[in-house]
């Protein structure tokens, strides 16, 4: 991965880090849009490009922030405004701390099942702390830590969710994020 052009290693894989700061400054259509860079061939997106965005756009609700800054999205907002981006870049792989923070219930579950629908055609490996959403997140490759809490080990027995990758998983996504941070 390090020996990657940036280019091709954004087409293999996107990360969304539990918390980010995007430029305060930034329209959030111009961050979406941003996310298609690496597809771009010419000077401009492409109407795929835009095509593109606006299907995704409506899938998630955002279409009423796209005149907006980020600074000016709520913390929920901003949150499904990066999954976007994530999904817009239209990697291989998608790796995702803490995907559902700042969402409300509704919006939590409803970002999974999306989530879902992506593992069936590319790998998404996600990270949370939440082990009810955990559980609920069949088909996407979940780290999280059942070490530290017996409840949530039991829990997860209880419920058949096979936690003999754990450790694999959350070696495989450290190291994966130490990569992403080097760059």
């Amino acid at each position: 991965i390090y020996k990657m052009n940036p280019r091709e290693r954004s087409k293999l894989i996107t990360y969304l880090p539990a918390e980010s700061n995007e430029m305060p400054g930034l329209y959030v259509e111009d961050y979406l849009f941003s996310a298609r860079i690496p597809w771009i061939t010419g000077i401009w997106e492409s109407s795929k490009d835009v095509a593109l965005v606006s299907e995704v756009v409506s899938k998630l609700g955002v279409s009423s922030f796209l005149k907006r800054r980020m600074s000016e999205l709520s913390s929920g907002e901003k949150r499904r405004v990066q999954i976007a981006w994530c999904i817009l870049r239209e990697a291989k792989t998608l790796l995702l701390d803490e995907p559902t923070i700042h969402l409300d219930p509704s919006y939590q579950s409803w970002i999974i099942s999306m989530l879902r629908e992506i593992a069936r055609e590319k790998l998404v490996l996600v990270v949370m702390h939440d082990i009810n959403l955990a559980l609920a997140s069949h088909g996407i490759v979940i780290g999280f830590n059942v070490r530290a809490d017996a409840a949530a080990r039991n829990l997860a027995r209880r419920e058949n969710v096979d936690l003999r990758y754990y450790s694999v998983i959350y070696n495989l996504v450290e190291d994966i994020k130490a990569a992403l941070q080097g760059l």
